[in-house]
Formats: C-alpha cells, structure tokens, sequence
C-alpha cells in the first residue's frame, strides 16, 4: 500500500512538473462505453443480422448482444468486441469509434497485439512504468505487465482509463501498428 501512493506520487510529481505532458488528462473524444451500443445495434441491422445471427457467429450467447446493445452490459473484454467485429465484418475500432464503417475487416492485426504495441509506446514517450500505470488506473500493480505480456484480457473500461491516463484516446491504442511483434524504437 506504501509503495502504491509512494508510485502515484511520483507520478503526480511528474505531472505538474510538466515532465509528462498530458499525463492523466482526460480524453476529449466519446468514451466507447458511450457510443458501443448504438454502433453494434447500428452496423447489426444495417448488415440485416440478427441478434440471434451475430451471437451464432461471434460464438457468444445471444444474451451478451442484448444486454451490450441495451446498455446493460458495456464494459466488454477487448476478445468478445473482436469476435462481434469479425462477425459483423468490420474492425474493433468500427464499433468504438464514430467513423464511417468500413464492409471488410481493414485490418489484419488481433486487436490485443495493436493494444499492446501501441499501449507500450505511448507509456514510453509519457514515461511512465508499467506498476505507475497499473496503479494509475486503480489496479495491480503487475496489470500492465500481464498486458504487454499477452497473460491477460483487458476490458473496455481499462482501456478507457489507460487511455485517459495517458492523455490519448481508445482509438490511438487500438490503432493498426507497422510491425506488431517486432520491437519498438529505443525499447
């Protein structure tokens, strides 16, 4: 517990030192929590898929698209959205982001690899620690680490967060990247 507010002080310190610009400002885009129902209902119907067609060819109960497209369940794993994507024939970002909806997956790369890559890079040019992030966004210390390492499965919530922490949006983080499992400048 010391070391957590001995870690967000640090990173508070940074802050307003002005050594993390935009760290922990809030993103001004839509949060995907916002806009995911009425995309997945939107690209569904238009795609004239049923709820009970999407969940067939998602793999996911039919259930799961109900309660998504009636709000009662937004905070999605970054996984489930891929497979409601692939399903529907479009990219995780066409369901998170207000852009015009794209009839073929334009891009190849697994939505957990684009996040990784590019939640690295931006945690590097902000300078900031996998364990200052991870408790940053109120949760273990290790979580970023289980991220960037493929061990664990990130919701849309702690996406949102991370993002706003380092003052991006969702769809920077989900963005295509040049080379998805190679290494990134000065890593």
């Amino acid at each position: 517990m010391v070391l957590n507010k001995v870690v967000l002080s640090l990173v508070e310190k940074k802050r307003r030192l002005g050594k993390a610009p935009g760290l922990m400002a809030k993103s001004t885009s839509t949060p995907p929590i916002e806009t995911l129902p009425e995309r997945v209902k939107d690209i569904r119907t238009k795609a004239g898929i049923t709820q009970a067609g999407l969940a067939a060819a998602a793999g996911i109960d039919r259930a799961n698209i109900v309660n998504i497209e009636r709000r009662r369940r937004t905070n999605v794993r970054l996984h489930v959205l891929e497979r409601i994507a692939i399903a529907l024939g479009v990219d995780v970002l066409d369901l998170i982001s207000v852009r015009p909806v794209r009839r073929s997956r334009p891009v190849e790369q697994p939505a957990a690899a684009r996040l990784r890559e590019n939640l690295r890079r931006h945690r590097k040019m902000a300078k900031v620690s996998q364990e200052a992030l991870s408790i940053g966004i109120g949760r273990f210390r290790t979580y970023v680490g289980a991220l960037e390492t493929k061990t664990c499965k990130p919701t849309l919530d702690d996406i949102q967060r991370m993002a706003d922490f380092l003052g991006t949006d969702v769809a920077h983080l989900l963005a295509p990247v040049a080379d998805p499992e190679g290494q990134l400048e000065n890593d």
